[in-house]
């Protein structure tokens, strides 16, 4: 008797099915619990590290015959994993400056350390040595630094005083004085002294939260939102046929592989596309009715986006793991809200979530930490070329699928 035929074993004197032996209560091996953490551990490295390759390679790898897993449960358990892992990377991708949210979070961390990862270091020099390097023109830098720059002035420049700005007349509040310490007395908790200047420092505070990389997610995750919701009343309306299910899988494995393409051909004749807001608000269009059509296909195509609208490749793939922690915590919520009015238990969907966890969360800060020590080119060309394999490879599980070969690329 070959493994796959093996997950239940009839007992001829009764009439129930027996387990396996060495298996769980709910009929798993309790091997695959064992295995499913270092899975997800090599699985969530990847993926925190170049943006992609998480849920469209552990699901396919889980749903093999071997491991006994329900699709529901592998999907779901995988859903409530992404945003835990996306939450932490979002984090460490912070400490180690690949995203700028406009806080420091550093401050919290020994110098010692700080400086033994060198987590202090100027970016805006380190990144206009290496496309100098490259011999990128004027445009090219500009799209790949803005976010560095930007970051780098606000540190550098002197706070202005409320008065100095055009937008205050200090005639209407006389009580303002000049010193800028003046404004940072005031509590964040609401206008005590001087209703004027409170306001003042709230808006400055809200102009350095709202950088481009809080832009970026901020529109991947409405416009993501928008797209699922689109693929979701077109999936509920249309039931697909074998054929349409197959089409759909080779659109998004078609549209992954040219994505791929494509950032290697720039990065090869560099050249890069300057970066604009709605750009980022069709690719989120994209990448969430993809994600609700097909239920793969984010992560690979949102960076690799990303870097062809003018993103610098690190902040793509942070920003991109913000994005898709949120988008999970929609389908979790969606999932579990069906699951509520259709009077299902949801608990036994979720039974893989603690060992997923705790496999990808362990590989999240190594993960963040290459991303931030990798060079800027050969960081462009790995993106380049998972994302071509990943084409490669969802082309040869849809072929696959459809022919009845591999069940687990369903």
């Amino acid at each position: 008797m070959s493994i796959f035929s093996s997950t239940s074993f009839y007992n001829s004197s009764s009439s129930y099915v027996v387990p396996p032996p060495e298996s769980s209560d709910d009929g798993i091996p309790t091997w695959v619990y064992a295995v499913i953490p270092f899975i997800s551990f090599f699985g969530e490295l990847v993926d925190s590290s170049i943006g992609m390759g998480y849920g469209t390679t552990l699901v396919p790898v889980l749903m093999t015959p071997a491991f006994h897993l329900e699709r529901k449960t592998i999907v779901q358990s995988v859903l409530v994993s992404e945003l835990c892992t996306g939450l932490l990377a979002t984090i460490f991708h912070l400490l180690f400056r690949n995203v700028n949210f406009g806080c420091n979070p550093n401050k919290i961390l020994p110098n010692k350390l700080v400086k033994c990862l060198k987590l202090d270091k100027n970016y805006t020099d380190e990144v206009k040595k290496e496309i100098e390097k490259e011999g990128l023109g004027e445009e090219a830098l500009e799209a790949l630094v803005d976010e560095y720059i930007e970051d780098d002035q606000h540190k550098s420049s002197p706070p202005v005083s409320p008065v100095s700005s055009p937008e205050i007349d200090p005639a209407l509040s006389p009580d303002i004085t000049v010193s800028v310490n003046k404004v940072e007395e005031f509590d964040v908790e609401g206008p005590t002294e001087d209703p004027l200047a409170w306001y003042w420092k709230a808006y400055l505070t809200m102009k350095r939260l709202w950088t481009r990389d809080s832009q970026v997610v901020t529109l991947l995750v409405l416009f993501g939102v928008v797209g699922t919701i689109i693929s979701t009343i077109i999936n509920a309306k249309y039931g697909w046929s074998k054929k349409q299910k197959y089409a759909i899988k080779m659109y998004v494995a078609v549209m992954v592989l040219c994505m791929g393409l494509c950032i290697l051909v720039f990065t090869t004749f560099k050249f890069l596309t300057k970066y604009a807001w709605w750009k980022i608000a069709i690719l989120g269009l994209v990448t969430g009715f993809n994600k609700g059509i097909s239920g793969g296909g984010y992560g690979p195509i949102a960076v690799s986006g990303q870097m062809i609208c003018g993103r610098p490749q690190k902040n793509a793939i942070a920003s991109t793991s913000t994005a898709e922690a949120i988008i999970s915590l929609s389908g979790i919520i969606c999932s579990l809200s069906s699951n509520a009015i259709q009077g299902k238990n949801s608990k036994e969907q979720y039974s893989l979530v603690p060992y997923l966890i705790i496999g990808s969360c362990t590989s999240t800060p190594f993960a963040a930490y290459f991303t931030r020590i990798v060079k800027t080119k050969a960081l462009r060309y790995i993106v380049g070329i998972a994302t071509t394999l990943l084409g490669v490879y969802s082309i040869i599980a849809a072929v696959l699928s459809y022919k009845g070969i591999w069940s687990g690329a369903e």
